[in-house]
């Protein structure tokens, strides 16, 4: 089961669909959410948010860096500022907002999106 997931979530990147949930995946799969629920637990130790929203924020830092590979720190500190980019990188990212990737960047991180920046370009 795990193998099916981890295809379906992460190779064919379900995740990056704001409307991705268990029961989807569950239909997809064929098999019940608690039979997927219980199967993230034991072999990824978290629960299906978690999962779902940890494949997100790796995939927003990575296009964050990509999208601002040649600027230096004042650079991406502005445009990280600027709501279009955060808008783009969201919806890339599969969230329906801004706000709700921001949340939960700084869930996932521990910290939040400038705290990060800071402490990576410092």
């Amino acid at each position: 089961l795990d193998e099916k997931v981890v295809s379906l979530v992460e190779e064919q990147q379900l995740y990056l669909d704001p409307r991705f949930g268990l029961d989807m995946l569950s239909d997809r799969l064929e098999v019940s959410s608690v039979e997927i629920v219980d199967m993230l637990h034991v072999m990824h130790g978290c629960s299906f948010a978690e999962y779902v929203n940890g494949l997100r924020i790796d995939r927003a830092v990575t296009l964050i860096l990509l999208k601002s590979e040649n600027d230096d720190a004042v650079m991406l500190k502005y445009k990280v500022n600027k709501t279009d980019f955060l808008d783009e990188i969201a919806a890339e990212c599969g969230y329906d907002s801004k706000d709700l990737f921001l949340k939960t960047f700084n869930i996932i991180m521990g910290m939040s999106l400038m705290d990060w920046l800071n402490e990576g370009i410092a």
